[in-house]
């Protein structure tokens, strides 16, 4: 060989060296200091779960060890070897569409950080409900007849009808007990604000809070029927959340802070925790607080928006509530900590109000405001087919959806 050809060949191996190593160092995929994501867990619905709504949410925690972002495949099917059905998204969370009732369905997680390292999770299942529920009961309030009335609908917006009849009263926020039998409303017949009570089909109306305040409103029932939570600025003239015994007895300030603005009670399936709305933070966020009034904490945290009018979920896991975040007030969802906040209406020409969850947390039904009037409307809980079951040329307003079986 000749020297200037040896020269040539020691040169090329220097170059395929050189790139070799420039190669090595930008792909980071290859360089043993860059770790794989963690496996994903913590999976919701659990693993094995039973009787899950046809709404549900699928979401899972995973993180990076080096902190790069982190993007997912979701496998997602009736299959054991589910499917790919999401790509490469960045949120941790996926609402599967077209659920069957009494079905088995299996998913899992792929975790991929920014430079290809995958993480593969394990598989899990869950189970849906097994029949479809019966047409059940929402109770509103219209004021079709010259004042604002209880009404009462089956679901699909058929048979409506009057319950409350009192044409010289305004009587509103109807909230229905867990077992259906008895409906709780707000109602100034007696020439100021009361919670009053009835039977569903809006017998034995009567007054339960018996108080001289401006305001006793806003009921709601724990979920064995013995107490009432409400608003009542009876204290000092503050609004503040209140519960009662059921028949009005032994009422107690739950929420005594002394100056701010507390309002629209809601109880957790189980009943140890209240939802309400408060402007303590100088705006409206939604709070959560254990049903003797202790541990009262923030959990919307978005000191940019008005977020109000809360309620749990049948299962206690989710919370739906009003919020402004994209300018119009659209329903929104959270999980009962206060994360994964999302609009499932988005509707951005009118305002959304009243949350309320059917008995199995497939559906919500709220107010809009439509065609010059507030109606009810129904929307499945992951945002899809929202359609109008009042359809009336009257305003209605407060939906509450009847959680018996």
């Amino acid at each position: 060989m000749s020297r200037a050809h040896g020269m040539i060949v020691l040169f090329g191996f220097m170059l395929s060296v050189t790139c070799m190593i420039a190669a090595c160092g930008s792909d980071k995929s290859s360089n043993p200091t860059n770790q794989k994501p963690t496996i994903p867990a913590s999976p919701s619905p659990v693993n094995d779960a039973m009787d899950v709504a046809l709404g549900v949410q699928l979401t899972w925690q995973c993180s990076d060890p080096d902190g790069d972002a982190l993007s997912y495949d979701v496998h997602f099917d009736t299959s054991q070897t589910p499917d790919i059905v999401s790509s490469s998204q960045a949120s941790a969370a996926f609402s599967p569409q077209g659920l069957a009732y009494s079905t088995v369905y299996y998913w899992k997680i792929v975790a991929r950080d920014e430079h290809g390292l995958e993480a593969a999770g394990p598989l899990w299942k869950f189970t849906t409900i097994s029949t479809q529920p019966p047409t059940s009961l929402i109770a509103f309030t219209s004021g079709r007849d010259g004042n604002y009335e209880i009404y009462v609908m089956n679901s699909d917006g058929s048979d409506q009808h009057n319950v409350s009849n009192s044409p010289n009263s305004f009587d509103s926020g109807a909230k229905w007990s867990y077992d259906g039998t008895k409906i709780a409303l707000g109602s100034n017949r007696d020439g100021n604000w009361e919670v009053y009570v009835m039977n569903a089909d809006g017998s034995n109306q009567h007054n339960v809070s018996n108080s001289p305040a401006s305001i006793d409103d806003g009921p709601a029932w724990s979920p064995d029927g013995t107490k009432i939570a409400f608003t009542s600025d009876r204290a000092n003239g503050n609004e503040d959340i209140w519960v009662m015994n059921a028949d009005g007895s032994n009422p107690q300030n739950l929420t005594p802070a002394g100056v701010f603005t507390d309002r629209h009670p809601s109880w957790s399936p189980d009943g140890t925790k209240i939802t309400f709305s408060s402007h303590r933070d100088s705006d409206w966020e939604v709070y959560v607080m254990n049903a003797d009034g202790s541990d009262q904490h923030n959990i919307s945290n978005d000191h940019a928006s008005t977020d109000y009018l809360s309620s749990f979920s049948p299962d206690g896991t989710k919370i739906v509530y009003v919020s402004n975040k994209s300018g119009k007030l659209q329903i929104h969802m959270m999980n009962a900590d206060g994360s994964s906040q999302h609009a499932i209406t988005n509707n951005g020409s009118s305002d959304n109000g009243s949350p309320s969850w059917s008995q199995d947390g497939a559906q919500i039904v709220f107010s809009r405001s439509f065609s010059g009037h507030v109606q009810i409307f129904v929307v499945n809980a992951d945002g899809s087919n929202e359609h109008n079951v009042s359809n009336s040329g009257s305003d209605e307003y407060n939906p509450d959806w009847c959680r018996a079986e």
